[in-house]
């Protein structure tokens, strides 16, 4: 693991598409919400520009997160 300006990187030895289905798979068994999965690829080439595979998930649990936000 390393981590550079508070962000912690972690290789996965599963392509982007499988990382982020067993991260969601995981963190739904421990009942936290996923509030959006972006396909940042996808929407690149929407716009006819390319990006490599680059997926952006949301989540959290509201009990938890509320109050520090509050």
């Amino acid at each position: 693991m390393k981590a550079s300006n508070g962000i912690i990187s972690q290789p996965s030895p599963y392509s982007v598409t499988e990382s982020i289905d067993r991260l969601t798979a995981v963190l739904q068994a421990k009942s936290i919400t996923i509030f959006a999965r972006i396909d940042q690829q996808s929407e690149a080439k929407k716009v006819g520009l390319s990006l490599l595979p680059t997926q952006l998930l949301l989540f959290g649990k509201p009990e938890a997160g509320t109050p520090l936000m509050a």
